[in-house]
């Protein structure tokens, strides 16, 4: 064991002096390594500082060239060198002597060259002063009726205070101020006075071809439609217009669409109708989900109580009364509005192949809202053509809104009184249709609907450029009824042009279709209709 240990340890010393013999020479070579950097060192930094040396001995050319080549190509000067005023050095005595020599004479040539001008003084006008008064300036009669109420047209002239000032007579001013009425009297007295002599001649049953029973029953309608007013005025304020027309509506066998908006009393005003005449009344509410069974009836099964069988009966809807309410038909689709329309132009109700006849008088009141249009279904054309009138429920007076406030608020009224049955309705409705009618009347209603025809060769110009669509045949009738029912709620034997005019509107209001020129214009079919009344009247 002991002679093993020995020769390591002696191996041991060996790499010891190894290493540190190594140690030393690598501390050697790097001692030489830095010692050739410093010296590589000192000789690029002599060359650099040789090579600055010439380099600054050749910057002034190289600069005095870049400024030259920079003055050729760029003009452009600093702000403050431009607003510097360059000094010029002072000439010397004999330089300017020399010039002042020069520049000598020109003065004096330019001094005799230019001699004073006198400036011309300013003149005055004076003013003009007539020696005769103005005349007046001359009119063209055919502008007069544009300058009745004007003054007199004088141009202004100054007059001298000393002569006194007389007032310029204008002979053709007072000329047109007294022909211009007059000429628009000429216009206007023919048409008034044709009415006011054809409503004379209606209100003499002398002139009439009615017979002395006829005659009795025409004023007892007039005294019935009198007391038919005063009643409906117990709980109706004001809308006398309304009343009239639904009351010619009634005893001509028409129906009427009233129109206007939520709490003039439309319901209530049928309703009370309906209750003065003693006549059945029911209210149709439509709605969207409103069928057509729910208006004429459907069958249901029924079981029989004496056989015990079940059997189809038929149940009645509300179409089956005397005056008929129906609430915003416009609310209901085109298939319900077809129901309701058909009971009114047929009188009849067809439920399953069967037909069943309604009660006699019959008399529909459809009512609309003009503002609400969200949600509904228009009413056609050719189903507006069915209405013989379309009335207007405009809003009361200021008196008569007063008289609605301290009316309705107070205790209840009681019930009104009925004045005619059913039966007497049918009388007076008889009674209408032989209320005679003048050649006159005929060719007015005709003329009025045709003129209505835009394509038609007796529609005016501006018919052309604001309807679309004209009245049918269906008008002629109803202007024809209407007046012979006006006529005799009125007490008259025959119908009369007053009558005639005064259901014209309500007739071809809701017949003639305007377009949409008119409507950019604010051209409305009533507007229209009135247009056409007063150009008739000039035609009388």
């Amino acid at each position: 064991m002991t002679n093993d240990k020995k020769p390591r340890r002696s191996a041991k010393k060996k790499t010891a002096k190894k290493s540190a013999s190594k140690k030393t020479v690598a501390k050697k070579k790097i001692v030489k390594k830095t010692a050739k950097r410093k010296v590589a060192g000192k000789k690029t930094a002599t060359k650099k500082v040789a090579a600055r040396k010439v380099a600054k001995k050749a910057t002034p050319k190289k600069k005095a060239a870049k400024k030259a080549a920079s003055k050729k190509q760029d003009t452009w000067k600093p702000a403050h060198k431009f607003a510097r005023r360059k000094v010029t050095p002072p000439k010397p005595l004999a330089e300017k002597q020399a010039n002042a020599k020069k520049a000598a004479p020109k003065k004096k040539v330019a001094k005799k060259a230019s001699p004073k001008k006198s400036i011309p003084k300013k003149t005055v006008p004076t003013k003009y002063v007539p020696t005769t008064p103005p005349t007046p300036r001359k009119i063209n009669p055919k502008l007069v009726h544009y300058i009745v109420n004007l003054p007199p047209i004088v141009p202004p002239v100054e007059m001298p205070r000393d002569e006194p000032i007389v007032a310029a007579v204008s002979s053709p001013a007072p000329a047109a101020e007294t022909t211009a009425p007059a000429t628009a009297e000429k216009t206007s007295t023919p048409a008034p006075a044709k009415i006011a002599a054809d409503s004379a001649a209606a209100s003499n049953p002398a002139n009439s071809s009615l017979t002395s029973d006829d005659v009795a029953s025409v004023d007892e309608l007039g005294r019935k439609y009198q007391e038919l007013k005063t009643e409906l005025g117990k709980v109706i304020i004001g809308q006398e217009d309304v009343i009239e027309q639904l009351a010619i509506c009634l005893f001509a066998r028409g129906h009427g669409l009233l129109m206007g908006v939520p709490g003039l009393a439309k319901t209530l005003l049928v309703s009370s109708i309906a209750e003065t005449l003693h006549l059945g009344f029911n209210r149709i509410q439509f709605t969207p989900d409103l069928m057509p069974a729910d208006i004429s009836g459907t069958d249901i099964i029924q079981e029989h109580g004496e056989t015990g069988k079940r059997e189809f009966e038929f149940v009645k809807g509300p179409v089956f009364s005397n005056i008929v309410l129906a609430d915003e038909i416009n609310r209901a689709p085109a298939k319900t509005q077809s129901a309701m329309l058909e009971a009114m132009q047929e009188r009849h109700v067809t439920v399953l192949g069967r037909t069943y006849t309604l009660d006699a008088p019959f008399f529909v009141l459809a009512t609309q809202n003009p503002v609400e249009q969200e949600g509904t279904y228009p009413l056609p054309e050719a189903q507006l053509d069915r209405f013989m009138f379309l009335i207007d429920v405009e809003y009361p007076t200021a008196a008569e809104e007063k008289r609605i406030a301290r009316e309705t608020t107070g205790v209840d009224k009681e019930p009104l009184r009925a004045l005619l049955t059913g039966e007497e309705v049918l009388r007076f409705q008889s009674l209408v249709r032989r209320v005679p009618v003048p050649d006159h009347i005929y060719d007015y209603a005709v003329e009025i609907v045709r003129r209505t025809r835009p394509d038609g060769p007796d529609a005016p110009e501006w018919i052309k450029e604001y309807v679309g669509w004209g009245a049918g045949p269906r008008a002629v009738q109803y202007l024809i009824l209407g007046c012979k029912a006006r006529a005799a709620l009125r007490g008259t034997y025959m119908a009369s042009l007053e009558d005639i005019e005064a259901v014209a509107s309500p007739v071809l209001s809701h017949r003639v279709l305007t377009n949409f020129a008119a409507e950019s214009q604010g051209m409305t079919a009533k507007k229209i209709v009135a247009r056409l009344v007063e150009e008739m009247r000039d035609d009388v």
